[in-house]
């Protein structure tokens, strides 16, 4: 009893060390960023109670929400600069992952292991390992592998938004960025040559990416960002810059204050110019659309059923295409009405937020 009761202290007292030293981020964080400071704490430590109602409307419109919270983005810009840090160090490759994976999963434990970043960090860590033991990494069996373990954990996980959104993006990633850029290298590239390769990479990663958790989105939050792929590529760099650089001030002015308010100056800059961004396309035209659970329902049946048309043998290439975009199109647009006519007789209640009343 003893011995367990000093295992329950230890384990109290690094709880708390965490938290405090998070706590002493945050308020160092508000010290230098000022009125920014809740955006940047979105960004680096998946604190999001501080932002503002306006702020986080303008990312949902925008389609850009998953960049305020800490994903699979966050952990890999993280897990990128360890290994750049870890490279010029006089080891060996497996010795290089296994340490960047280990401070990795630190930083997602000073976050407080939120799902998507618990996602990420598992199938660095499993890639990591497999590097390590000289076997060549599958992106499948990491995905599927850190999916058990977290539903080992807590099944309820299942059911989250979350969770679904984490792996549905994720799944995507695996499954359609390679294809995806590869239509657009034959296909842009011979329109024109002056598309850079990472504007190619970054559009199938926000296609790949988009598609898979639009059913998702659609059903759990029904609207949708129709602007998300663009307003996604123009704020990625903006994050992939203030996301170390907000992490470096506050380390920096631990032991230089100067130097870190000038640093968070620069950063600042960058946190403007993400607003901005999120911003504007909120406020374009048809930004973001509401769809019903109806056709969410439709759409996801509709691709389905084009999907197996697609693979039938005795359908050749131009009556596939013509039977897929029909077979989508007509359920899209007629499942909805027989759920209307199927819900007569019941009674509907809306809520209109007005701001002020109801």
């Amino acid at each position: 009893l003893k011995a367990e009761g000093q295992r329950t202290t230890l384990a109290q007292r690094a709880r708390w060390s965490i938290v405090g030293f998070r706590g002493e981020v945050v308020r160092r964080t508000h010290e230098l960023y000022g009125p920014r400071a809740p955006l940047v704490a979105a960004l680096t430590l998946a604190r999001t109670e501080g932002l503002d109602r306006d702020v986080r409307d303008a990312f949902a419109a925008a389609g850009i929400a998953h960049l305020l919270a800490i994903s699979g983005f966050h952990v890999g810009v993280v897990a990128g600069l360890v290994s750049a840090a870890l490279s010029r160090l006089p080891w060996g490759r497996r010795r290089k992952r296994l340490v960047a994976a280990l401070l990795t999963s630190a930083y997602v434990a000073l976050i407080g292991f939120p799902v998507s970043a618990c996602r990420a960090a598992l199938i660095f860590v499993l890639t990591s390992l497999s590097v390590a033991a000289g076997r060549v990494p599958s992106r499948w069996g990491a995905l599927g592998a850190s999916a058990l373990f977290l539903l080992w954990i807590d099944p309820r996980e299942l059911a989250s938004p979350g969770f679904q959104l984490s792996f549905a993006g994720a799944a995507g990633l695996v499954a359609w960025a390679r294809p995806v850029e590869s239509w657009c290298a034959s296909h842009v590239r011979t329109w024109t040559k002056r598309v850079p390769g990472g504007l190619t990479s970054g559009v199938a990663a926000g296609v790949a990416a988009t598609l898979s958790t639009l059913p998702f989105v659609a059903w759990h939050f029904e609207r949708v960002a129709l602007f998300g792929i663009p307003a996604t590529l123009a704020a990625t760099p903006l994050v992939s810059l203030a996301l170390p650089g907000a992490a470096l001030s506050v380390g920096l002015a631990t032991v230089w204050a100067g130097g870190g308010v000038v640093l968070a100056g620069g950063v600042s800059v960058l946190l403007d110019a993400l607003t901005l961004v999120a911003r504007v396309a909120a406020e374009a035209p048809m930004a973001s659309v509401w769809v019903s659970p109806a056709t969410v329902l439709a759409g996801c049946l509709g691709v389905l059923a084009a999907t197996w048309l697609a693979r039938h043998p005795r359908v050749r290439a131009r009556g596939r295409r013509i039977l897929t975009t029909e077979w989508l199109i007509g359920a899209v647009l007629i499942w909805p009405v027989f759920v209307t006519v199927a819900g007569r007789g019941s009674l509907e209640l809306w809520m209109i937020d007005v701001g002020q009343g109801d």
